[in-house]
């Protein structure tokens, strides 16, 4: 028997971490409780609202993917290629705004630039 339930949590009670892209969701922000099972196997996790939105966009997202793969799953875009040189041989040095925003180098020409990685932007790039 398998069976899958996604609630929508307005105020989380405690932080939890984003099982798709692993950000902190911060006691009192609206996240996604996921619980069920699959191949057997049973599920309980959380996801923030961006990784959500990305998730339920299905395509690239999440097309076959497994939790966790956030960032290999931009590696498959052209969307945080470098402006400059257009190159997707990048280092994303840090993360920031809970993995909305991104610092990026460039290893090939060595411009240094930001990334949104915001839900709407990166569904927005897909259009």
């Amino acid at each position: 028997m398998s069976f899958w339930n996604s609630v929508h949590v307005n105020k989380a009670r405690k932080q939890h971490q984003c099982a798709y892209c692993f950000c902190n969701i911060q006691e009192g922000i609206s996240c996604w409780h996921e619980t069920g099972t699959y191949e057997g196997e049973i599920n309980d996790y959380y996801l923030c609202e961006r990784c959500e939105k990305l998730i339920s966009s299905g395509g690239v997202w999440f097309d076959g993917s497994e939790l966790g793969e956030f960032e290999d799953s931009l590696w498959e875009t052209d969307f945080i290629n470098c402006p400059e040189c257009k190159s997707n041989n990048i280092y994303i040095e840090k993360y920031y705004e809970n993995n909305t925003r991104g610092h990026a180098i460039c290893e090939d020409c060595d411009n240094n630039y930001e990334i949104d990685l915001s839900a709407e932007h990166l569904l927005g790039k897909l259009k």
